[in-house]
């Protein structure tokens, strides 16, 4: 009986061998989250306000809302597709973002008033 236990034993490890052996690699990219950019909204604005990228990469911009100010409740950017989305106090609101050009593309709160800008570089 412990002849065929090893047998069995010794055709397992072979077996899972050969698929650990014919797996593709896994690459940075299978695995790698998109980088998340911090930025806080303050009474005096975005910190940071420029932020660097390359294009094509995926980013997400994490908002934390600390501002005391109605204004900085949303943010918005056509060159960005962000659609106007609030940001509530006190809360993180992330929004994903790929710009696939180089370029400087803004953002800014609803009323325009404080401002924040993306540069994007080529790859």
């Amino acid at each position: 009986m412990k002849r065929a236990h090893r047998n069995i034993s010794g055709a397992l490890a072979a077996f899972l061998l050969a698929g650990v052996v014919t797996a593709p690699p896994a690459t940075a990219a299978d695995s790698e989250e998109p980088k998340t950019i911090e930025i806080t909204v303050t009474d005096k604005g975005y910190e940071p306000s420029r932020i660097k990228l390359t294009a094509g990469e995926p980013v997400r911009l994490a908002f934390l809302n600390e501002a005391d100010m109605e204004c900085a409740a949303t943010v918005q950017s056509e060159a960005l597709a962000i659609p106007k989305t609030k940001l509530p106090k006190g809360e993180t609101t992330v929004i994903a973002i790929e710009p696939e050009k180089a370029g400087e593309y803004t953002f800014a709160c609803g009323m325009g008033m404080f401002k924040g800008a993306v540069l994007v570089a080529a790859p």
